[in-house]
């Protein structure tokens, strides 16, 4: 077992070590992981996308209509990672075992 932690990488190996004998916990903790992973990274493309929306709100105060506004942000990319994240985050999770 490793004796010093090394980032987010020395903590799964340090807890794969900790179930590798243990079989179908071993199995359940990698879904867990991959699950926990799934859902952080849906969580920082949703906060990305939302803050992205947030700051062209000032679009707004400059003038221009509500339609100029959606049509903007429509058009540009990192305005998509506001859906793609909420929807990884709901696979992440609808799609656990209850078990």
């Amino acid at each position: 077992m490793p004796s010093k932690i090394e980032g987010i990488f020395g903590l799964i190996t340090l807890i794969n070590h900790i179930f590798i004998s243990k079989g179908q916990a071993n199995r359940m903790c990698n879904e867990m992981l991959f699950t926990s992973i799934i859902f952080l990274i849906g969580f920082g493309l949703t906060v990305s996308g939302g803050v992205s929306i947030i700051a062209y709100l000032n679009l707004l105060t400059t003038g221009h209509s509500f339609y100029d506004f959606a049509s903007f942000i429509f058009y540009r990319p990192e305005c998509y990672l506001l859906p793609i994240g909420i929807i990884l985050m709901a696979v992440a999770i609808y799609n656990s075992d209850p078990k």
